[in-house]
C-alpha cells in the first residue's frame, strides 16, 4: 500500500509502515470474529438454544425479534371425546421438542403487600386443586401460572390468570375453577403445603423442567389445542407445552402485573379459617377426594439396613422419598437430612420448602455422606454451611438462600454453588 505526499518537486509516493498495515488487518479479523461469534451464540427462533453474552451486549443486532401482530389467541379447553386409555396413547404419539429446554426467568412478585397476599391465595388454590398435594406437581403448575402472568396473551394478575374464563361455561383455563371442585374443603395440612409452594414460586423459585410452558393437561385427556403447541415435558401425569416459535420463548415474557388481585369468593369460602388450624380437627380432608397420588417406594435406606428417618412434625413421611431426617430441633425450624445422592437436585429445594412452610426462620441442611452428618445440631449454623444442600431463611420478608455442592450436583447458575 502506498500513500502520496506533496513536495516542492511534485507528488512523491511514500510506503506506509508495515506495522500499521498488520494492525489494520488484525482489527478487521477481530471484528469479523466478534460478528461470527454473536451470530453463532444467538438463540434459535424456537428457543432451543440460549442467548450468549455477546447477544446481550448487542441486543438490537442479533437474536430473535418479536413478530408483527398480536399474540396467539388463548383457546378454551375443549377435549376430544375419547376414552382415557385412548387419550394416553394419542398423547404418547406426540413427540417432545428436540434439544434442551431453556428455563424461565425467576419471578418475584412485584405488587403491594395486599396484592401479594391475594396472589398467594389464588396460586395456592390453583396448585392444590389442580395438582393435589405432591410438591413437584404443585411447582410445575405454579410455574405455568407465573409464565402466563408474564405472557401478553394472558391476564396480568395471578388471580386473573388462575380464574381466567371462569365467567363462561366452557372458558375456564384451569378446570377446578368451573367443575365444582371449590365446593371441597382442603385439609389444613394440604393447604399449608400449597401455601409453601406458592410462597416459593412468588419469591423467585424456578421449576426448570417445564421451561417456558404456558399450557398443560393430564395424560388421560386429549385437548384440541395441543396440536398447535410444542410438547416440552411430562411431570407425573401432567404434560406441558409452550407455543411454537417466538411466542413460546422467554423473550415473549414482557407482560407486567397490572391492577388489583381479586380472590374468587368460592376459594375464600373453601379455605375460611384454615390458616393455623390443626390438621387433626379437619373432618373432610381434601386428599380423600383428589385423584390417587403417585406411589412412593419405601426408602432405600431401610432396605439397606441403614436407620430409617426420624419424624419431622407437620411433614408427611412420603415427601422425604429416599432422603432421611437425622436431626430435628423442637419446632422443626432446623432439620438435618441424609440426602439421596441420585435424586433430582431440585427436589431438595422442594422438600426444604415443605419443611419450612409457615416458619418465619428455617434452616435445612442435607449431606449425602452419612459419616459427615453432625451428631447433634450445632449451636451455630456455620458447621452446616458446608452441607451438600443448604436452605436457609433468616426472616419472613426475605427470600430463602439455597446452595448446592456443585461437585455432586452441577447447577446451571454458579451463584447456586456452595462457596467453600
Amino acid at each position: 500500500m502506498r500513500a502520496q505526499v506533496r513536495s516542492r518537486g511534485g507528488v512523491v509516493p511514500r510506503r506506509l509502515p508495515t506495522t500499521l498495515i498488520l494492525a489494520a488487518l488484525v482489527f478487521l479479523l477481530a471484528a469479523a470474529a466478534v460478528v461470527g461469534m454473536a451470530i453463532a451464540l444467538s438463540p434459535a427462533e424456537d428457543g432451543t438454544s440460549r442467548p450468549g453474552r455477546l447477544v446481550a451486549v448487542l441486543p438490537g443486532w442479533f437474536g430473535p425479534r418479536a413478530p408483527a401482530g398480536q399474540p396467539p389467541v388463548v383457546q378454551p379447553t375443549v377435549l376430544m371425546n375419547v376414552a382415557p386409555d385412548t387419550a394416553r396413547q394419542l398423547n404418547a404419539d406426540v413427540p417432545y421438542a428436540k434439544g434442551p429446554i431453556p428455563a424461565a426467568r425467576a419471578f418475584i412478585y412485584p405488587g403491594s403487600v395486599e396484592n401479594r397476599a391475594a396472589a398467594r391465595l389464588c396460586l395456592a388454590g390453583a396448585v392444590l386443586y389442580e395438582a393435589g398435594t405432591a410438591p413437584i406437581d404443585q411447582y410445575a403448575v405454579a410455574q405455568v401460572i407465573v409464565n402466563r402472568v408474564r405472557h401478553p396473551a394472558f391476564a396480568k394478575t395471578v388471580c386473573g390468570v388462575v380464574f381466567q374464563g371462569a365467567e363462561r361455561r366452557t372458558g375456564c383455563q384451569f378446570t377446578f375453577a368451573c367443575d365444582g371442585a371449590l365446593a371441597r374443603r382442603p385439609s389444613a395440612a394440604a393447604w399449608a403445603g400449597a401455601l409453601a409452594s406458592a410462597d416459593a414460586v412468588l419469591g423467585g423459585f424456578v421449576f426448570t423442567p417445564v421451561g417456558t410452558a404456558t399450557h398443560y393437561h393430564t395424560d388421560w385427556v386429549f385437548p384440541y389445542w395441543q396440536s398447535s403447541l410444542t410438547k416440552l415435558a411430562a411431570v407425573h401425569t401432567h404434560i406441558f407445552y409452550r407455543w411454537a416459535g417466538w411466542w413460546g420463548t422467554a423473550s415473549a415474557f414482557t407482560g407486567k402485573i397490572t391492577g388489583n388481585e381479586r380472590v374468587d369468593p368460592r376459594l375464600l369460602a373453601a379455605i375460611a379459617g384454615l390458616e393455623g388450624q390443626s390438621p387433626v380437627t379437619d373432618e373432610t380432608p381434601m386428599e380423600a377426594t383428589l385423584p390417587p397420588p403417585i406411589s412412593t417406594p419405601a426408602p432405600a435406606s431401610v432396605a439397606n439396613g441403614v436407620s430409617p428417618s426420624i419424624r419431622i412434625p407437620g411433614v408427611p413421611a412420603g415427601l422425604l422419598e429416599n432422603n432421611a431426617a437425622r436431626l430435628v430441633n423442637g419446632d422443626a425450624s432446623v432439620v438435618v437430612l441424609r440426602l439421596d445422592g441420585k435424586a433430582y437436585p431440585g427436589s431438595f429445594a422442594i422438600l426444604a420448602n415443605a419443611i419450612c412452610a409457615g416458619k418465619p426462620t428455617c434452616l435445612v441442611a442435607g449431606f449425602v455422606d452419612e459419616a459427615t452428618i453432625p451428631k447433634a445440631i450445632p449451636d451455630r449454623d456455620a458447621v452446616l454451611l458446608h452441607a451438600d444442600f443448604l436452605f436457609r431463611r433468616q426472616s419472613p420478608a426475605e427470600a430463602p438462600e439455597m446452595t448446592w455442592n456443585c461437585t455432586l450436583f452441577p447447577r446451571r447458575l454458579r451463584t447456586q454453588c456452595r462457596a467453600d
